[in-house]
């Protein structure tokens, strides 16, 4: 079942969050009905991040109010003089849960920068409080790295129909093949996807030709943008969970609901061509608008 690998991504609970949301975070109320929709529906995992506003607090406060509790994936920062030990505690009270099912430093630099926090991280694995150690990550480059540490059990990458099998396919399935567990994030990234390509900021104007030729991809197929963009990513063998973020509950019906489409063969083998040479432009995070 491809509702198996569909991860509720939280940010949007917490902060203001993509490059096409007119609304804002959505209210206590809204963003526990998002949270009971998800565990009507059987997603079992929530993705959030210390950084990522009050969003660990929201879920703590759902988790507190409900006898049936999520699977979490969190991420830290590290600063200085952190203690791992507190930082799992303080994560463990926060979200209201006795353990983690996958702890990731939020980027890369963190795990480089403190190697000997790894150490601190197996005895939260052996102590029961978190079940995997994970690495957040952008590039091809830094996955390469972490395939060397037999300690990291996740990696977290983006994943898209533009950062896509022709990007990721070939660094995806060596990570598999080395044991690593591959999640994906930015499936929608940010919600370029669904912007009008006429109301595109200047910086991401060499993108539209490939955004044009997405949207002709889904009216020849009869699908949605957001399911062509789903399922081309959920479909995918070595990808083993998809991180969704959603702004209301309508938002989440219809994620699942896309989850039913087919996606024709050919469609995917013209998405797996397309080739957006600077990285840049697939990075949220280099906008800067």
């Amino acid at each position: 079942m491809k509702t198996e690998k569909l991860i509720l991504g939280t940010v949007q609970l917490g902060l203001d969050y993509g490059i096409n949301n007119s609304t804002g975070k959505p209210n206590s109320k809204e963003a526990f009905g998002i949270l009971k929709e998800a565990n009507i529906q059987g997603i079992k995992y929530l993705d959030t991040a210390e950084a990522y506003g009050n969003s660990e607090e929201i879920i703590g406060l759902f988790h507190k109010a409900s006898p049936k509790h999520f699977n979490i994936l969190t991420k830290f920062h590290v600063k200085r003089d952190d203690q791992i030990s507190s930082l799992v505690t303080s994560a463990l009270q926060r979200l209201n849960v006795s353990n983690i099912e996958v702890f990731f430093f939020h980027s890369y630099q963190d795990i480089k920068d403190n190697p000997e926090m790894i150490l601190d991280l197996q005895n939260e694995v052996k102590a029961g409080r978190i079940n995997k150690i994970g690495v957040s990550v952008y590039t091809n480059e830094e996955i390469n790295d972490l395939l060397g540490y037999k300690e990291v059990d996740v990696i977290q990458a983006p994943f898209n129909l533009l950062d896509n099998e022709n990007k990721r396919a070939e660094i995806f399935t060596k990570a598999k093949a080395t044991g690593k567990t591959v999640y994906t994030r930015s499936v929608f990234l940010q919600g370029l996807f669904f912007k009008k390509t006429d109301e595109l900021p200047g910086k991401l104007l060499p993108l539209k030709k490939d955004l044009e030729l997405i949207r002709g991809l889904a009216k020849d197929s009869n699908l949605s943008i957001g399911s062509l963009a789903l399922n081309y990513v959920i479909n995918k063998k070595y990808i083993d969970g998809v991180l969704v973020g959603v702004d209301s509950v309508q938002q989440l019906q219809n994620n699942l609901t896309a989850l039913k489409d087919e996606l024709p063969l050919e469609i995917v083998q013209v998405v797996d061509k397309i080739m957006v040479e600077s990285n840049r432009l697939l990075n949220p995070a280099e906008w800067n608008i």
